[in-house]
């Protein structure tokens, strides 16, 4: 059985060929102690690797979470050695031939990739976008709101009090989703900080916050020095 990967910093996702399979494996990898988690696709989001339009091919019944580092490598390393082997999903733009010690085959030339992600050199250092947002500062897409919770999984019993005090920015039980109202709040103070900023930045950006993220020009560098 071929299954195929993706990674992010805080996730490495194992793709099934159908419901039935994933169901299998979890079943499996989870009887003997390994690490399996219900996957989202949130942080595949977050880093640009769902190509526009293509956010329905997500199935969380054929795909599962491992995790990352010591967990990834040790559940992985289960699926190849009982004689899966893992491939790269065609979302997945940086490739090499291996993810956390065990080996992953690199699709053949001609496979169907993911476009659209816009690059650029910022300061000296390669930068990528997020999908859909661009390289360039936008009042509208900076503060977009995605209510599903970044913060790691924990549970009432390890901070009762903390957790009580929190219930009021969740809109679940299991704090896995903020509420409205909160989303709100976060994103006016998002705004408030953008607006500032705005304010206080070189004339070559603040003239205008669709300016892309490359370098400053002459005038701006002027004005930068100036102020430091």
């Amino acid at each position: 059985m071929e299954l195929e990967i993706t990674v992010t910093p805080r996730e490495t996702l194992v793709w099934a060929p159908a419901e039935r399979d994933a169901q299998k494996l979890r079943h499996e990898l989870t009887e003997s102690g390994y690490l399996v988690r219900d996957a989202d696709p949130f942080e595949l989001t977050s880093v640009g690797l769902i190509p526009e339009g293509e956010h329905l091919e997500f199935d969380s019944a054929r795909i599962f979470d491992v995790g990352i580092g010591p967990n990834a490598n040790a559940t992985l390393h289960a699926l190849t050695d009982s004689g899966r082997s893992l491939v790269w999903h065609r979302w997945q733009t940086r490739l090499s031939r291996k993810v956390w010690g065990v080996p992953v085959a690199i699709p053949r030339k001609g496979r169907p990739r993911a476009v659209g992600i816009e690059r650029a050199t910022h300061f000296g250092t390669a930068v990528r976008s997020h999908f859909g947002l661009g390289l360039r500062i936008s009042r509208e897409t900076y503060a977009t709101i995605n209510k599903r919770s970044s913060l790691p999984r924990w549970r009432r019993e390890d901070n009762p009090e903390l957790w009580d005090s929190l219930d009021w920015s969740y809109e679940d039980a299991e704090h896995s989703f903020h509420s409205d109202e909160w989303c709100e709040e976060h994103r006016e103070r998002a705004l408030q900080s953008f607006d500032l900023n705005m304010r206080t930045s070189p004339p070559s950006i603040a003239r205008s916050s669709s300016a892309p993220c490359s370098r400053l020009s002459p005038a701006g560098a002027a004005w930068w020095k100036s102020r430091t």
